[in-house]
């Protein structure tokens, strides 16, 4: 009889134990895949472009080191666009102040050109040829750099220089 009820109540032990043990599983397997929910979702926002995404991270587990490394990652990729971001508004900006400089340059000679043709069609001919002159300076000037011109270039451009300053010097002369 003694021993029928210490098998009772070992079962009866053994019984509880189990049960506490299943409830208590259950409790800590719904924290760690709660947490898990909330990383899969977070990562889940990333995906469809929503590089704010953040995840509520408590603890010290593996789980919370996880959302950790995933909340810098985050803020990371954050920077990164927004460099990217500025780097192709600066692109953006160059391009547009490159494209202004080869409009004024053109936009010069069509009106150097114009009033060349002007001078011509009223025989003022010192205008004519000192509008040239400028023509060949300033085309000289925005095609070449410091340092890809030879000597034979910048004697060239001697001509129409010295040209321009005799009729400024001599009134037009």
């Amino acid at each position: 009889a003694d021993v029928e009820a210490f098998e009772r109540s070992f079962l009866v032990v053994l019984l509880g134990t189990a049960v506490l043990l299943v409830v208590l599983s259950h409790f800590i397997s719904r924290g760690i895949s709660r947490s898990l929910v909330a990383l899969n979702a977070a990562m889940d926002r990333v995906r469809q472009g929503d590089y704010t995404a953040h995840v509520e991270v408590a603890g010290n587990d593996e789980v919370a080191q996880l959302g950790q490394t995933f909340n810098k990652m985050t803020v990371r990729i954050s920077k990164l666009i927004g460099e990217i971001y500025e780097t192709e508004e600066k692109k953006h900006r160059s391009d547009m102040l490159a494209l202004q400089a080869q409009i004024n340059p053109h936009f010069l000679y069509n009106t150097l050109n114009s009033i060349h043709w002007m001078a011509v069609l009223h025989g003022f001919d010192n205008i004519s040829k000192m509008v040239n002159a400028l023509v060949q300076i300033l085309r000289y000037s925005l095609n070449s750099t410091q340092f890809d011109t030879s000597v034979k270039q910048e004697v060239e451009m001697l001509s129409p220089y010295l040209f321009i300053q005799n009729v400024r010097y001599n009134n037009g002369v």
